[in-house]
């Protein structure tokens, strides 16, 4: 209530004037003020103290409380542009310079800087009518102390960061290295040795890096950061000499480690790493001579285990070379050698299976290597191995069980280059031998022949001779078997004679000979044959016929007979078999 009732016209009208005196006195601060600025803006012109000057027109101008010369004002600034344009830049970038820190933001510092740099060049230029109000500036605004400072501010940071990460073994970050290849030679304070300082500090890093990977054996991470490494350098164009040396040391330690124990393929597929590696940076091998040496050394200890028979170590060398060289072919005579000396190889391996007949061979029948082999159960086998070792192993089930089988080959006479003839030999109570005969056609082994016997030869022409086979009509005989429908039957006894012509019978006394003779006679008194102007007597328990006759028998005796008025001597056959 009290308020209300001061708030009179009265009291108003007071209030107001009382105002209005304030404000003028206000308003005539700023007028003198500004004609003061003014004055001392005058003053600092003539004097040529531009930068100050800069400044008392910029506050005049600034001041709106009257208008006093305005337009000398707004022309002499006109002129002081450019230092106006210094200070206000300048005040920017220490602005910039402030936040850069704040928020460790190396590539904002290094494009204020740029920035900085390019606004320098051309306002601290001695030619410039400005360039020692520049400097005047950039000394009351201490930019380059500030510029310098943030410099070693993150030179600093940056050598931390290599620290901890060597520390904590963690190299995912190394922005490091071309932030600080970014940073100009001034501001390391070693004159103008930025690069060697910084190689050494690099190097260092690096080499400490790269043990710390080899040492948990992390090789193919080692080459990978190698090579990033030297990817980083090139774009920095800094040499980085070093990291090659420091590879090939490392490479050559996992690779000494490798032969010392043996481990083929651990130092082929080091070495076809490391290779790789030097191919990709363009570095001359070192170690190349030491590698290929070490090859060579393997290859001939792996010929001469495979004279020794060693074939297992020396297939395992080839095996671990492979990583690197082709030893594809090596391998191959190898495994081929060991199944050529142990043919029972190709065969499944079964440790219920006994083989007791077992034989092979290499490059015949199609095969590389071929297997033949009997077991305990008297089953037959045929295995072969193809160049590109793919094997097959064929079995039938030849013999009873409980015969033994004295011998398994492979009758050559009857073999042909592509295919075997598999004959074996086993106990009888009839003969000398049982014999039985397989051939491998299609992929199947087939039956050829069997029998019993006192033995057999093959002949030229492809038939057998089988003594004495367990055949009545053929016992005590030398039987012929020939091949019909692909089985060897028999055909019938070998008949022992020559073939003559009947007039030359007296020499062929004693022998058993075949001749053609035309019957004359057939009666009591005997069958007479012609022989010329001659006659013969033929004996044995034939029907004989008047004819032409095929003879088989021997002179062994000759008799006298009447013919007419003559007393000849004639022979007396006796005949094994006639044929008219």
């Amino acid at each position: 209530m009290t308020i209300i009732r001061a708030i009179t016209p009265r009291n108003v009208m007071i209030f107001l004037c009382a105002l209005v005196l304030v404000l003028i006195g206000v308003k005539g601060v700023y007028i003198i003020l500004k004609m003061n600025n003014v004055a001392e803006a005058d003053r600092l012109w003539a004097n040529k103290q531009l930068v100050e000057a800069e400044t008392s027109y910029t506050n005049a101008l600034n001041n709106r409380w009257i208008r006093y010369q305005e337009d000398k004002i707004s022309a002499r600034l006109l002129e002081l542009a450019p230092i106006t344009e210094m200070k206000q830049t300048l005040a920017d970038l220490n602005i910039e310079l402030l936040q850069v820190e704040k928020n460790n933001d190396f590539g904002r510092f290094m494009t204020a800087y740029t920035s900085y740099q390019i606004f320098k060049a051309p306002h601290a230029n001695a030619e410039n009518p400005f360039a020692v109000y520049y400097q005047q500036i950039a000394k009351s605004t201490q930019v380059a102390a500030k510029v310098e400072d943030t410099f070693q501010y993150f030179i600093e940071r940056f050598y931390a960061q290599m620290s901890s990460n060597l520390k904590d073994k963690n190299y995912e970050d190394e922005s490091f290295k071309s932030n600080l290849w970014k940073i100009p030679s001034a501001y390391y304070h070693r004159d103008g040795k930025r690069a060697d300082d910084l190689s050494a500090t690099f190097k260092k890093y690096d080499e400490q890096k790269m043990d710390q990977i080899a040492s948990v054996g992390q090789y193919q991470t080692l080459l990978n950061e190698a090579v990033s490494m030297q990817k980083t350098y090139a774009d920095l164009e800094l040499k980085g000499s070093w990291v090659p040396k420091k590879v090939e040391a490392l490479v050559g330690a996992f690779l000494r480690s490798d032969v010392g124990q043996a481990r083929y393929a651990d130092f082929a597929m080091h070495t076809k790493m490391y290779v790789e590696y030097a191919k990709s940076v363009q570095v001359k091998s070192g170690i190349e001579a030491y590698i290929n040496s070490q090859f060579r050394k393997w290859m001939k200890e792996a010929k001469t285990l495979i004279r020794n028979g060693e074939y297992q170590k020396a297939i395992l060398i080839y095996e671990g070379i492979a990583e690197y060289q082709d030893t594809k072919q090596e391998l191959q005579d190898a495994k081929t050698a060991w199944t050529a000396a142990d043919p029972v190889r190709l065969l499944s391996v079964d440790s219920r299976v006994n083989y007791e007949q077992v034989s092979g061979g290499k490059d015949r029948f199609g095969a590389q290597v071929y297997v033949i082999a009997t077991d305990a159960m008297n089953n037959l086998y045929y295995g072969t191995s193809d160049r590109d070792n793919h094997v097959s192993v064929l079995k039938y089930d030849a013999v009873p069980k409980g015969v033994k089988i004295r011998s398994l080959r492979i009758e050559e006479k009857l073999s042909t280059r592509n295919i075997p003839v598999i004959v074996l030999e086993m106990d009888s109570n009839q003969r000398g031998a049982w014999y039985q005969a397989f051939n491998v056609i299609n992929g199947q082994l087939h039956p050829l022949f069997q029998f019993e016997a006192d033995g057999y030869e093959v002949q030229s022409d492809g038939t057998l001779h089988v003594n004495n086979p367990n055949i009545a009509e053929a016992e005590g005989q030398l039987a012929v078997y020939e091949l019909v429908n692909d089985t060897y039957q028999y055909s019938g006894i070998v008949q022992q004679f020559t073939d003559i012509v009947v007039g030359d019978l007296w020499q062929y006394q004693h022998m058993k000979v075949r001749f053609t003779a035309n019957i004359v006679t057939v009666g009591e008194s005997g069958v007479y044959a012609q022989m010329g102007d001659s006659l013969i007597q033929l004996q044995g328990d034939f029907s004989y016929s008047i004819g032409t006759a095929v003879i088989i028998g021997t002179f062994d005796q000759s008799k006298d007979v009447q013919i007419g008025d003559q007393m000849l001597n004639i022979p007396v056959v006796e005949v094994e078999s006639i044929t008219n």
